[in-house]
């Protein structure tokens, strides 16, 4: 990872790679969650005064341009080339906007710029890296713009993996469920995930056996992040329960299923209940 910094009147971006280790026999991933370290920010330096604590943008629109993480692929190292991975339209971008890296600190709310850890939830990002065999997970951080012209100095600062304190270098967790044990995660409880057909045609059928009574949330991606159609939501009592997925009026290729309950999400694991082929 590079340092993701703005100076006067020109840009940097930061970019982030993680190995993906095997997933251990038996588990599943049900959580990936990507840390970073901001260790400062400025808004607005000119060298002489205060600074403010957050960059400020003098532009039409005002304060509208966000610090965002994209999902990308820029390959085993970084070239000039690689600056437009993350952008809109660029092949090489799998989710151009994974999340948005806020001004507000850790626990003081309303307050700007304090050091702390970022936290990024990258479960789907990591789950389509390991579908697509990809042996690496990255990601871009950056303001899109490229300045605003001003002759003052905005920027954030994150730590980077050759930060002299360990504890600060930038982090992946994952979380693996055995399909036993149940804790706290409300997702556990739906037991058995089924689609089918395989492949699809027309509809597919989503299949759930419930622990116990949930409203869910189902959500469509093609193999590129892109959210497909309406999400659908609905209450289902516990037991065996059915949702009908319609895929006529979609393009051949391979989706991914999202199914979410009480803010908690997971996808359904490969072939036959994790992704499928539409053959519309």
């Amino acid at each position: 990872m590079r340092s993701g910094m703005i100076r006067s009147n020109r840009i940097l971006r930061g970019y982030i790679s993680f190995s993906l280790p095997p997933i251990p026999g038996g588990y599943v991933m049900t959580n990936s969650t990507l840390c970073v370290f901001q260790f400062g920010s400025i808004g607005n330096l000119d060298f002489m005064g205060t600074p403010l604590p957050y960059p400020v943008w003098n532009v039409a629109g005002g304060d509208t341009i966000d610090c965002i993480v994209s999902h990308i692929d820029y390959g085993d190292e970084l070239w000039f080339n690689d600056w437009t991975k993350g952008d809109v339209g660029s092949s090489f971008t799998y989710t151009h906007n994974v999340g948005v890296i806020t001004a507000e600190g850790m626990s003081v709310p309303n307050s700007h710029g304090e050091q702390g850890y970022r936290y990024l939830d990258v479960t789907y990002c990591v789950f389509l890296d390991y579908v697509l065999d990809n042996i690496h997970t990255q990601y871009r951080i950056a303001f899109e713009i490229d300045t605003d012209y001003d002759d003052l100095l905005d920027r954030i600062d994150f730590s980077t993996s050759d930060a002299s304190n360990p504890e600060h270098w930038p982090r992946l967790y994952f979380t693996y469920w055995d399909g036993v044990s149940v804790d706290q995660d409300e997702l556990a409880k739906m037991a058995d995930i089924t689609i089918y057909p395989q492949p699809v045609r027309d509809t597919a059928t989503l299949q759930l056996q419930l622990r116990q009574a949930q409203q869910i949330e189902v959500d469509v991606y093609d193999i590129r992040g892109r959210h497909c159609g309406e999400t659908v939501q609905t209450s289902l009592s516990s037991g065996l329960q059915q949702l009908t997925l319609d895929f006529r009026n979609r393009p051949n290729g391979v989706y991914l299923v999202r199914i979410e309950a009480d803010g908690r999400y997971k996808i359904s694991p490969p072939l036959g209940e994790s992704y499928y082929r539409s053959h519309s």
